[in-house]
């Protein structure tokens, strides 16, 4: 009886009947959109963008070389891909969020952007070897060993 009920409700809920609309999932919405939005040249000068910023910072500026000239054009061209963004691809869904008083929604769409920019990044094999030149300086018996 039990599973003829549970059959049942499946049914009933994957026709719609008595399911009641949720609340929309703004950061979903608004994440699936930047990733349906953007390319992997998109993604790619978003990192270009967030790699020129964090050079800024004095524990990694000395082993950045960005000049004025090719810091003012990475920034152009993600300011012209955030203009896309925000006034045309996902123009609705961020409007959305933002008349629901969901901000925190617009900040996981970009941040799940972002995580998707390293992705490119990540899937290049000179930089997946990079993340293992590591291993020369870590010593795997010791750390195996250790209780």
């Amino acid at each position: 009886m039990m599973n003829k009920l549970m059959v049942m409700s499946g049914l009933m809920l994957s026709m719609g009947a008595g399911v009641v609309q949720a609340a929309p999932n703004h950061a979903e919405i608004i994440s699936v959109c930047l990733a349906d939005a953007t390319s992997g040249k998109d993604r790619k000068d978003l990192s270009r963008f967030i790699f020129a910023v964090m050079a800024k910072h004095p524990a990694v500026g000395s082993i950045a070389n960005i000049s004025t000239t090719e810091a003012r054009q990475i920034e152009r061209t993600a300011g012209e891909l955030y203009n896309r963004l925000f006034t045309q691809d996902c123009r609705q869904p961020i409007k959305a969020a933002i008349n629901d008083r969901d901000q925190a929604a617009v900040g996981a769409g970009f941040e799940y952007l972002g995580k998707l920019a390293m992705q490119e990044l990540m899937s290049d094999k000179g930089v997946a070897d990079g993340f293992m030149d590591i291993v020369k300086y870590v010593d795997i018996d010791k750390i195996a060993n250790e209780k």
